[in-house]
Order: structure tokens, then C-alpha cells, then sequence
């Protein structure tokens, strides 16, 4: 049997609480190391995790969250898995683009974020974006444009952040008509582009030799409250 912080490992495949308060912390590679080892487990390795949870002088980090919502994302618990996601908001663990992505993932495999919203996890505008980002990282056009038809879909108004990370990534991807028109959309539903949306068109209709929309665009910023940088 060997001691870990306030657990005592009595097979390879199970762990039990010791009676009292651990003499000292545990790091997050030690708790992803005893995860790793009851990995073929999820009910056991999830056990662990919330008990190391309530442990006072141990804190789980975004790196052992983050483990924890991979392996029961291949086990396919995603009601588990909100519960991870619960506690990473309640204890104020930084929540990464690892963690979104992950989440994304297991949402995918299930059909979609509509299916787990009821289950605990409730994308924000903020988890939209940052997967966006992700996917924008990746040229996944698609993907980009099917969270934003999704975020909306859930009741979700996209800000100007969203609707720049969309034109950024249809700019980059040379498909100026579209980005364009969100641009357009962006002025009928009152939400007016900044600076940074307007270069980012600027950029991409420069870049395949639209100089003129290139600078109407830039006129426009100009007659706006925006101010070229």
C-alpha cells in the first residue's frame, strides 16, 4: 500500500480516503499520475477526483480538470463531465481553450451543445468564442460558422468579437463575399464593427486584390466613430 497525500493506494485499481486531514499538498502531476494509473476506471478515477476536491488543502488546477473531462470524454460521460465543469467555475479554476476544446469534442460526439445543455453545461458567448478561435486556428471554416448559426440558434446575440473572428476567418480563407456581408449584417442588427473588424476586411480584400472594396471599407471606418490605427 502505498501513501498519497491523504490517499492510500491499496490495489492497482483502488484507492480509499485516510481518516484525517493530509499532512501535505498535492501536486497536479501527482493527481494525473494516480488518474492515469485508474484510468481503465472512469467511475473510480471521477471518485477520486471529487474526493480530492474536497480535500481543504488541495486544489485541483486546469491541468488535472482538464484530464479528468478527457477521460470521461472517452468514456462518453458528459453529464460527469459537467459536474467537473460545475466545479471548475465554483472554485474559480481558470478555465483554458483546452478546456473548451475538450468540452467541444465530447459535445460533437454527443450531437451537438443543445443535447448537454439540460445536463449542467451552459456555453456562454465566451465559450463560443474561444472555441471559434480554436477552430478558426485550424482554417475550419465550417466549424466556425456552424458554432455561430448554433450560438444563435440557443439565443445567443453574437458581439463584435464573434462576428470579427468569423470575418478573419472567411477573409483568410478568400471567400471576401461572405465576409462582406457579416460586415453588412453586423450594421443592420446595430452592432457596429470597431477598428480591428474593419482592418481585418481591409487585410483580406487587400490580400486578393480588391483594393477598391479595400478602400471603401477604409472610407467607411473613416466616416465611423473608428479612427485607422
Amino acid at each position: 500500500m502505498v501513501g498519497l497525500c491523504g490517499f492510500v493506494m491499496k490495489s492497482s485499481h483502488g484507492l480509499m480516503a485516510v481518516s484525517g486531514k493530509p499532512n501535505g499538498g498535492m501536486s497536479s502531476e501527482e493527481a494525473i499520475g494516480v488518474l492515469k494509473s485508474i484510468s481503465s476506471d472512469p467511475e473510480e478515477a471521477f471518485s477520486f477526483f471529487k474526493s480530492v476536491a474536497q480535500l481543504r488543502n488541495v486544489v485541483h488546477t486546469a491541468e488535472t480538470c482538464n484530464y479528468m473531462l478527457e477521460l470521461l470524454m472517452v468514456h462518453k460521460r458528459v453529464g460527469d463531465m459537467a459536474v467537473v465543469f460545475d466545479l471548475m467555475q465554483k472554485q474559480i479554476i481558470y478555465r483554458n481553450l483546452n478546456t473548451y476544446l475538450i468540452i467541444f469534442k465530447a459535445l460533437r460526439v454527443k450531437g451537438g451543445i443543445r443535447r448537454v445543455v439540460s445536463e449542467g453545461i451552459k456555453p456562454s458567448l465566451k465559450t463560443y468564442s474561444a472555441l471559434m478561435v480554436a477552430s478558426g486556428k485550424r482554417r475550419d471554416i465550417e466549424t466556425v460558422m456552424g458554432l455561430l448559426e448554433e450560438m444563435e440558434s440557443l439565443g445567443l446575440r453574437p458581439n463584435v468579437y464573434t462576428f470579427t473572428i468569423c470575418i478573419r476567418v472567411l477573409g483568410r480563407a478568400g471567400k471576401i463575399d461572405e465576409a462582406y456581408g457579416l460586415l453588412k449584417r453586423m450594421d443592420d442588427e446595430g452592432c457596429g464593427p470597431d477598428v480591428i473588424t474593419y482592418t481585418v476586411l481591409i487585410d483580406a480584400l487587400c490580400h486578393v486584390g480588391k483594393l477598391d472594396k479595400a478602400k471603401e471599407v477604409f472610407l467607411k471606418m473613416k466616416s465611423s466613430s473608428h479612427k485607422p490605427d
